[in-house]
């Protein structure tokens, strides 16, 4: 077994919700869940662009690669 996806999660504490009733025990714990498990993946996606990106960008500057778009010359 593995661990449910995040939109997994998300779609627990939101997919049935309506607006007459309160979000039940499951639905509040799978938001939880899926809070924490989003912040380990911007953390990760924090880390892919302000240093694995830049240095990818350097490299292709320092072999002048062609323009790409997103990537200032």
């Amino acid at each position: 077994p593995v661990p449910a996806a995040l939109m997994d999660r998300v779609n627990i504490a939101v997919g049935v919700l309506t607006t007459t009733s309160a979000p039940t025990t499951t639905q509040r714990e799978a938001l939880a869940q899926a809070q924490q498990d989003a912040a380990q993946v911007i953390e990760r996606l924090r880390k892919l662009i302000g240093t694995d990106l830049a240095a990818i960008e350097k490299q292709l500057n320092a072999l002048g690669a062609p323009w790409t778009p997103g990537r200032l010359p």
